[in-house]
């Protein structure tokens, strides 16, 4: 018998580890490069959050628990990059990412609720 949440886990999966390999590499940049200490700390904060979160979902496969956590940590991931990046093109573009794994992991209504909240404090913080 299929699993129904295969397609969610693996998401969450590809969700998370791009999380933490973007935020190790850019925490490195901000520590050595950028010289922007307290964003390289919310980074390895947050990849050390989405690695235990992996763990937790690799020993549990509890989909339904994990994916509002994921959607929350991409979310903060997003917001402060938003937070703290100028108003550049790239920067503009990240929050782009989150309506469309919102709706995938969370569903339509949740998904649309996470969404209603994420754009305006985006917008709200440039």
């Amino acid at each position: 018998m299929a699993d129904p949440d295969y397609q969610r886990r693996i998401m969450c999966y590809v969700a998370l580890i791009a999380v933490v390999l973007v935020a190790l590499v850019m925490a490195l940049l901000n520590f050595l490069i950028f010289e922007r200490p307290r964003l390289g700390a919310v980074e390895v904060v947050l990849a050390v959050a989405s690695a235990g979160t992996i763990a937790y979902l690799n020993r549990t496969s509890n989909v339904a628990l994990v994916a509002p956590v994921v959607t929350l940590t991409l979310a903060i991931f997003l917001m402060f990059y938003v937070w703290e990046a100028d108003a550049t093109a790239p920067t503009l573009a990240l929050p782009a990412l989150f309506p469309g794994v919102a709706f995938f992991l969370l569903g339509s209504r949740r998904g649309l609720l996470a969404v209603m909240v994420f754009f305006p404090l985006a917008v709200w913080s440039f």
